[in-house]
Formats: C-alpha cells, structure tokens, sequence
C-alpha cells in the first residue's frame, strides 16, 4: 500500500477483505479476480496505489503448477530445487491497483517440481537502505535466498530478515519490508 501510518494499515484491510472476496468469487480466475479488486478499490486509493500478487497452487504427480499474477509487484525468486539454482521470475508489465495506464490483466503459470521454493517480497526489502545510502539491491537478495537453499523454510527467511536489518544498521527504515516464502512439498 502507498504510503505509511495508520491510513496506509486501513487500506490494507480493507484490500485483504476486498481481494479475498474476488478470490472467492473467481476461483482459479485470477484475471477475473484481479479485475474484480480493482473495480472495488481504485477509485478508494486514488491517488495513491496498491502493488499485489496473487496465486493458485494446483499439486500435481511430483510436482505443481502456479499460476499467478499481480499488480505492479516486483518480480519473484524461484529456486529450483532439481538445478540447485535461483533465478528471477518476471511477470508481464502490470498497473498497480489504483493506477490505470490502459495495460490489460494477465497471468503467467509455471510448472513447480518437488523442493522448489518461490520467494516473494515487497520492494522495501530490496530498497532498504544502509547508513551509507546503499541499497539492499535484488542481487544481494538473489545471492542470499541461493545460499539459504538447503535449510529450512523457517531458516530461510529469518536469515533473509537477519541480513535485511544488519544492512540497514542504524539507518531509518523508510518501507515495508515483507517475505513470503513457499516450498512445493
């Protein structure tokens, strides 16, 4: 959600109440659900914006499929466990909810093999900031997440959330900062 403080905590709620709703209703649909949100909330944002992303895991024999699409949220991390390697999901360009540049909804899907792990984050994670003005970069991220590999999903991201804030030292924490890690079982 753009912005910070109390308003920026009521949007939120508001946004999981209005997105879980649309998810309901389109189950499986996320073009549809995604189309949903939006009409409910963009004009109650303006001018500000809302990023998101959303999924449906499907398990399959081995595996799984993800589909997923979004709002004007960063790429995501893919680790693939048969390869041992982490690379960069990007999605198709998306409005963020609330902005409206003309661009179509879509989503994406991706077959998932047993031991993949998806990591998803906010841009305040990559964004935060050192007390030299560095910052964290989605390198640094990408480089941490493939050294985390074998441990456990707990592991991982309290290392991720531990080498965030040794980043920051003493800096002001100017954003969000949120992790969300799935490992197809």
């Amino acid at each position: 959600v753009c912005g910070h403080g109390v308003s920026a905590s009521l949007y939120t709620l508001l946004f999981k109440h209005i997105a879980d709703t649309a998810l309901r209703h389109h189950t499986g649909d996320l073009v549809e659900a995604f189309a949903e949100i939006e009409e409910e909330i963009a004009e109650l944002v303006r001018p500000h914006y809302i990023t998101a992303v959303g999924g449906f895991i499907e398990h399959r024999q081995g595996g799984a499929l993800l589909r997923v699409a979004h709002a004007g949220h960063p790429s995501f991390l893919h680790y693939v466990a048969a390869t041992g390697k982490v690379i960069s999901e990007s999605l198709a360009p998306q409005d963020a909810f609330g902005l409206d540049t003309g661009r179509g909804r879509t989503s994406d899907t991706l077959e998932l093999s047993k031991g993949d792990r998806l990591l998803f984050y906010t841009d305040g994670v990559i964004e935060a900031i050192s007390p030299t003005t560095e910052e964290f970069s989605f390198e640094r991220l990408q480089d941490a997440f493939g050294a985390l590999s074998g441990k456990p999903v707990e592991a991982v991201t309290a290392a991720l959330r531990k080498a965030i804030a040794e980043h920051q030292g003493k800096a002001p924490r100017t954003d969000d900062i949120s992790i969300i890690l799935v490992e197809v079982c």
